[in-house]
């Protein structure tokens, strides 16, 4: 999902996984022979905000993942132009192609750089994940070491997922599923080709391994997942629904579980199933990644719908006056936000529009369309909650682990000013979580507000939650997340057999 929300720079180029002193586990030692085994599902990770590089084709820009001469202005006409979507209501998930549009996921984002006193500084961000999974012999082909003896033209162990991560999630949930169907073919010809190799060698190990691929894809294979914060939102949506839209006339699509049919495992790591307080916080106040970056207004944000579909429940009562009483205020309500003149319909948007919606000649008529946009935004992320959100309907055949932080302060509620903003900064604001996801959110604790239940009342159906004392983006560096994580997709057992 995020850090604040898109990720903070200021924690990804400070912050540290939480030590104990002790070292951590070898575990290219521990899983050396596990990792040698070519006969097992392929991974495909999902990155969260932020985690795709965004390129402009028209200009050849960095839109995100570059701070220095190469990048855009978010500020300027033209970077505002570029950052933002258009404020027009979109047709239908289903049209969306990435190959037409002129901001495009270019890439993971491995690395961003900033460009400070002209001086480049590169940081990690996904490394960790695709780090991780090299140790267990999975080599993704976009970030690979062509060196590596587990690397091979005739691939098919990991692959990362990246999308254009401001966009509609039922939009990359469709585009997810063309991307594992497009995979499968991937995998079929590169292990057949594999097999050919193999066989045409002669010698008795190659032969062997030839067969045991060859009863591999006899017997049949799906993929594992492993998604970061908002990518476990695309993922969870497409296990649900496979490549189905939302309905038009606001009902929810039937639960099929088309997705979870090419899924065997989903490992989702800081994911928001509940949302994010700090989503209305930027979508309120803007976004300022660090000191040195510039500012990402509040109206700009306001343009992505998936900012919208990282909102909390209303029904979780978030929002307090100053005597901590709550206050009834539906934050997906387009009037709210119009009322209280937030987002699109604040007074800063208004130079925004004027950049993005050149074509309308009045600030009246700009302001209408950019309403029907924001209220378009708030119904799809609130039906996006609802399919997320309904109590499941037989079980799926995915299994579904999740590794999760409580172990730091969290922002999880609002408080009402009398002018009508919205304040998160007093500390009774905050509770358990990984400092941008709470523990509640990461679980989808229904019990949440309502009291004291001895057992957990979700939607998700966990097949095992671990919880870890790190940070939203420390998670994916720490070492008993990556521990286990191996242990899941390489010592145990799928608990579908093909």
């Amino acid at each position: 999902m995020q850090v604040k929300p898109l990720a903070t720079l200021s924690l990804l180029v400070f912050a540290s996984a939480c030590g104990t002193g002790r070292p951590p586990p070898n575990i290219a030692r521990i899983y050396k022979e596990a990792a040698l085994d070519k006969v097992r599902n392929p991974v495909i990770v999902i990155h969260g905000v932020l985690g795709a590089q965004l390129r402009q084709r028209s200009t050849n820009k960095i839109v995100w993942g570059a701070f220095t001469s190469e990048g855009i202005d978010p500020n300027s006409p033209e970077g505002a132009r570029a950052v933002a979507l258009p404020i027009k209501v979109p047709e239908s998930a289903m049209v969306y192609d990435p190959d037409k549009e002129d901001v495009y996921p270019a890439g993971p984002l491995g690395q961003l750089e900033l460009s400070v006193l002209y001086q480049v500084l590169s940081v990690n961000v996904y490394a960790e994940i695709l780090r991780t999974l090299g140790a267990g012999g999975y080599t993704d082909q976009l970030v690979n070491d062509p060196l590596s003896p587990l690397y091979a033209e005739d691939h098919y162990s990991c692959f990362t997922f990246f999308y254009d991560w401001r966009r509609d999630n039922v939009e990359n949930a469709i585009r997810l599923g063309y991307f594992i169907e497009e995979k499968r073919k991937e995998v079929d010809l590169a292990a057949r080709a594999k097999v050919e190799r193999l066989r045409a060698s002669g010698k008795p190990e190659e032969l062997q391994e030839a067969d045991a691929v060859a009863n591999w894809l006899a017997e049949g294979y799906n993929f594992d997942i492993v998604a970061h914060s908002m990518g476990g939102l695309i993922a969870r949506y497409y296990l649900r629904y496979g490549k189905t839209d939302l309905p038009a006339d606001g009902s929810l699509p039937e639960i099929t579980w088309e997705g979870a049919q090419n899924v065997d495992r989903l490992v989702m790591v800081g994911t928001p199933n509940l949302g994010s307080m700090d989503a209305m916080r930027n979508l309120q106040h803007g976004f300022k990644p660090a000191w040195i970056l510039p500012r990402f207004g509040a109206a700009l944000l306001c343009s992505m719908p998936s900012l919208y579909q990282l909102l909390p429940r209303v029904r979780h009562k978030l929002i307090v006056d100053g005597q901590d009483q709550v206050v009834d205020l539906d934050f997906f309500d387009p009037e709210v936000w119009k009322q209280n003149k937030w987002g699109l319909m604040s007074a800063e948007a208004e130079k925004l529009l004027a950049y993005l919606l050149p074509d309308l000649a009045t600030a009246e008529a700009r302001r209408a369309q950019a309403f029907e946009y924001l209220s378009w935004c708030l119904n799809r992320a609130s039906a996006f909650h609802a399919a997320l959100d309904r109590p499941v309907e037989g079980m799926p055949s995915s299994e579904v682990f999740l590794f999760a932080g409580d172990a730091e302060n969290t922002l999880i509620k609002a408080k009402q000013e009398n002018w009508g903003g919205l304040s998160f900064d007093e500390r009774r604001l905050y509770g358990d979580g990984d400092g941008t996801v709470a523990r509640y959110s990461s679980l989808a604790d229904e019990r949440f507000g309502g009291g004291y239940r001895p057992w957990l009342e979700s939607p998700v159906p966990w097949s095992n939650v671990t919880f870890l004392a790190d940070d939203h983006i420390g998670l994916t560096k720490n070492p008993h997340f990556t521990d286990n994580m191996l242990f899941l997709l390489l010592e145990r057992r799928p608990m579908r057999k093909h």
